[in-house]
C-alpha cells in the first residue's frame, strides 16, 4: 500500500508539473523528489505535533488528491507514453538495456532487507515510533539516554512509511527513485548544451558511475540529498530562464532539504545559498522577485514554514535543550574533522584523486593478465613511495588503502567519474557559459570544503556522491557533437551498461550471482580497508557467500544481514526463547544494533545502557517474567537479581560481539549496573 501511495502520488506530481509547462524530463525529475519532500514535511510535521496516527488521513487525502489529478490529465500521460516510444526508437540498445537494469535494481531494493550500514537511521525513526514524538524521544529517560541525540530527520523519516508497519519491504524504493531522479535531472540539465543523443549519452553515463548503482538499491540515506542537490540546481536554471515562485521555493527547500544525517551536509546549503541568491538576484534584479512573491503574498509564510522545517533548526534546538548537543549521526557515523588544516586538506586533495583513480575490478584483472600487474596496485605503490613519506598521516585518521571492490561502503565512480566528469567540471568552471562556470566553481568549492573539513577515511567517498552526481552533466559541454560521433556515443552508451551491470550484479553486498573466484579476497579487503564499521562495535559484517537472493530466501529472510553481522543466529535464537506478549527490555552501547531486535519485538523497552535500571516503568509487569536481551555486550548477570537466569549467551569463537538474553523471574526484586 506504502508504495502504491508513493506511486500515485508520483504521477500526480508529473500531471501537475507538466501542465505547468516543464518538459517530460523536468516533470519526471520534479515528480520524483517533490512528493518525498511533501512525505517527509507531513511526517516531521506530526511527530513534532505527537500524532503520528495524523499522517494517515493526510496521505489518504493527498493521494486521493493525486489520483483526480492523475484521471484528469490522461492526456498528459499519452502524450508522455508517445515521446517514451519515439525516444526508444531512436535510442534503442541503451534505453532497452537500461530499462532491464532499471527493473533489477527496483526489484532488488524492494525485496532484498537493508544492509547494516543503514540501521542507524533505521533504528533512529523506530526510537520515534515509540516515543511518539520527538520531544518525548529526547525527554523520557531511558530511551533518551540509549538514543543520544537526534540525527537530521529529512531524509530518514520516510522510512516511517514502510516501518509503521513493522516492515522493511520496499525501503529501498527511495533510493531508486532518487537514482531514476538523477537521471531524468542529468537528461534535463545536458539538454541545455546539448542535443538528445548526447543529453541521454551523458545521463546514461551518470547512472552508470559504480557507486552510484550501488546505492540504488538502498534506503537513500546518502542517494537521496545527492539527487536533491541535483534537483536545486534544475530548479535554479529554471528560476533563472522563467522567473516564477514555484522554481524559487523549490530551490530553497531543496537546498535545505540536502541536510540528512552527516556535519557535511551543510556544506552545500553554504554554497549554494548565496550562489543562488546571485545567479538569481543578479540576472532579474531584487525587484522582480519581490512583486512576484508580493501578488501571491500568503505563499511566503507557507514557504518560510517548510524552509524552517528542513532547516532541521529546530531539531538542534531540542536536541541541545535536552541532551546539550546539537545533532546525532545517522547512517554515516561520527565525522572526523581534520586537524592539520590547509596542509591537511592538500593532502586529502591528493588522497581524493588517487582514490577517484577507479577503474573496477574487471579492468584490473585484465591488466593483470595481459601486462602482469594491476593498476590499483601501481597506483598503491605510487603513492607508498613517493607520496606516503611526504604526507604522512596529515589530515587522515588511519593509512591510505586502495580498493577497487563495489561495495558501497568504499566504492568509487568508475572511470566515468575520474575521466570524464572530473576534468569536465574543471573545463566548465575555466571555459563554460556565465551560469554553468558559477555551478562549476560552487562544485568545486564544495569539493574543496569536504578535503578541508573532514579527516581522510576511506569511507569519506560518501561525501563526495553530491559532487560527482551534481557535477555530471558538465559532460554536456565536455562532450560537444563536434567532437564525439554517433559512433563514439554508442561506444560511451556501451561502457555505461556494462558498468551498471558490473556493479549489479557484483555488489559485494547484495550479488545477484554466488561471488565468482575473482573476487575471493574481499572480506579481508575490506576489513583491512575501513577497521570496524561506524554502524556498530562488531566487525564489518561478512559478505554474502552465495546470491543475496538465495542468502535471503529470496527476501523473506529478513534477518539475513544480521547473521553476517553478528555471526551468529541470535535474533531468531532469542526469539525463540522468548514467549509472544513477554515484556522485553533491549540494552545496547551501540543503538543502531538494536534494529533487528526492534523489528523483532515491536514492543520492547529501550534501556541504558551505563545503568539498566529495572524500576522504572518497565518494572511494570511483576506479574510476568520479563527478558533482557544484551544486544552488543555480556552484564554481569549477579548484578540483576537474586534469580536471574542467562538462557542464551554468544559463543566467542563464532560471534563477533558478545550478546545475552537474561530472563528475570517474576517478583524479583530490581537491580541496576551490569
Amino acid at each position: 500500500m506504502a508504495s502504491c501511495e508513493v506511486v500515485i502520488l508520483c504521477l500526480g506530481g508529473f500531471a501537475l508539473f507538466r501542465r505547468w509547462g516543464n518538459s517530460i524530463s523536468e516533470s519526471w525529475a520534479y515528480a520524483l523528489i517533490t512528493p518525498l519532500m511533501l512525505l517527509s514535511a507531513l511526517f516531521q510535521l506530526v511527530f513534532i505535533a505527537g500524532s503520528p496516527f495524523l499522517s494517515g488521513a493526510a496521505e489518504i487525502l493527498l493521494t486521493l488528491l493525486a489520483a483526480v489529478v492523475v484521471c484528469r490529465q490522461r492526456a498528459t500521460f499519452r502524450e508522455g507514453l508517445t515521446a517514451g516510444r519515439a525516444f526508444a526508437a531512436a535510442n534503442p540498445t541503451g534505453s532497452i538495456c537500461a530499462l532491464l537494469l532499471g527493473l533489477y535494481l527496483l526489484l532488488a531494493g524492494f525485496a532484498l532487507p537493508p544492509e547494516s550500514e543503514h540501521w542507524p537511521g533505521l533504528a533512529t525513526v523506530l526510537y520515534l515510533q515509540k516515543s511518539g514524538s520527538v520531544l518525548s524521544a529526547l525527554s523520557t529517560p531511558p530511551p533518551a539516554a540509549a538514543i543520544g541525540p537526534l540525527p537530521p530527520l529529512n531524509v530518514a523519516i520516510l522510512s516511517h512509511l514502510f516501518l509503521r508497519f513493522n516492515t522493511d519491504f520496499g525501503l529501498g524504493l527511495f533510493g531508486f527513485m532518487s537514482y531514476l531522479s538523477i537521471g531524468f535531472t542529468t537528461y534535463a540539465l545536458a539538454r541545455r548544451y546539448a542535443w538528445p543523443p548526447s543529453a541521454f549519452t551523458v545521463a546514461l553515463m551518470v547512472v552508470a558511475m559504480p557507486r552510484v548503482v550501488l546505492l540504488a538499491t538502498t534506503p537513500g540515506l546518502e542517494l537521496l540529498p545527492a539527487a536533491t542537490a541535483l534537483f536545486c540546481l534544475l530548479a535554479v536554471y529554471r528560476a533563472i530562464e522563467s522567473p516564477n515562485r514555484r522554481d524559487f521555493f523549490l530551490t530553497m527547500c531543496a537546498l535545505l532539504f540536502t541536510v540528512s544525517g552527516s556535519a557535511m551536509d551543510a556544506a552545500f546549503p553554504a554554497v549554494m545559498i548565496p550562489l543562488s541568491a546571485v545567479l538569481l538576484f543578479r540576472r532579474h534584479g531584487f525587484i522582480t522577485w519581490w512583486n512576484l512573491l508580493a501578488r501571491r503574498l500568503w505563499t511566503v509564510p507557507i514557504a518560510l514554514a517548510a524552509i524552517l522545517l528542513f532547516s532541521q533548526l529546530w531539531l538542534a534546538a531540542f536536541n541541545f535543550a535536552h541532551l546539550g548537543q546539537w545533532f546525532g549521526s545517522a547512517g554515516f557515523g561520527s565525522l572526523h574533522f581534520n586537524p592539520d588544516g590547509i596542509q591537511g586538506a592538500l593532502a586529502n586533495l591528493v588522497r581524493t584523486v588517487f582514490s577517484s583513480a577507479h577503474f573496477t575490478r574487471p579492468f584490473d584483472l585484465v591488466c593483470n593478465w595481459a601486462l602482469g600487474f594491476t593498476v590499483s596496485g601501481a597506483l598503491q605503490r605510487l603513492y607508498d613511495f613517493l607520496l606516503a613519506p611526504l604526507l604522512g598521516t596529515l589530515g587522515a585518521t588511519g593509512p591510505f588503502v586502495i580498493q577497487w571492490l563495489p561495495d558501497e561502503r568504499i566504492a568509487w565512480f568508475g572511470p566515468f567519474g575520474f575521466l570524464m566528469v572530473l576534468p569536465a567540471v574543471g573545463y566548465a568552471a575555466v571555459r563554460g557559459p556565465r551560469r554553468l562556470k558559477a555551478i562549476a566553481v560552487g562544485m568545486a568549492g564544495y569539493f574543496f570544503l569536504v578535503v578541508l573539513i573532514a579527516a581522510w577515511c576511506p569511507e569519506n567517498v560518501r561525501f563526495f556522491t553530491l559532487f560527482f552526481t551534481c557535477g555530471g552533466f558538465t559532460l554536456a559541454l565536455f562532450l560537444p557533437p563536434w567532437y564525439i560521433s554517433p559512433a563514439g556515443r554508442r561506444r560511451l552508451q556501451e561502457i555505461a551498461i556494462l558498468l551498471v551491470l558490473y556493479a549489479s550484479v557484483f555488489n559485494l553486498q547484495k550479488p545477484a550471482l554466488t561471488m565468482p573466484a575473482w573476487m575471493s579476497g574481499a572480506n579481508v579487503a575490506i576489513a583491512t580497508c575501513i577497521g570496524a564499521t561506524s554502524a556498530s562495535a562488531c566487525r564489518p559484517a561478512a559478505l554474502p557467500a552465495e546470491s543475496a537472493w538465495l542468502a535471503s530466501g529470496w527476501g523473506r529472510d529478513r534477518q539475513e544481514p544480521s547473521v553476517r553481522l553478528f555471526g551468529d543466529h541470535r535474533v531468531a535464537e532469542i526469539a525463540a526463547r522468548v514467549p509472544p506478549q513477554a515484556p522485553v527490555g533491549l540494552v545496547c552501547r551501540q543503538p543502531a544494533l538494536a534494529y533487528p531486535f526492534l523489528m523483532t519485538f515491536p514492543r520492547a523497552e529501550l534501556l541504558d545502557a551505563a545503568t539498566v535500571d529495572l524500576s522504572n516503568r518497565w518494572q511494570g509487569a511483576d506479574d510476568a517474567d520479563r527478558y533482557l536481551i544484551f544486544v552488543d555486550f555480556d552484564p554481569r548477570v549477579t548484578d540483576l537479581g537474586p534469580a536471574p537466569e542467562l538462557l542464551w549467551q554468544a559463543d566467542p569463537l563464532q560471534s563477533s560481539c558478545s550478546g545475552s538474553l537474561i530472563r528475570i523471574p517474576r517478583f524479583a526484586p530490581a537491580a541496576a549496573n551490569p
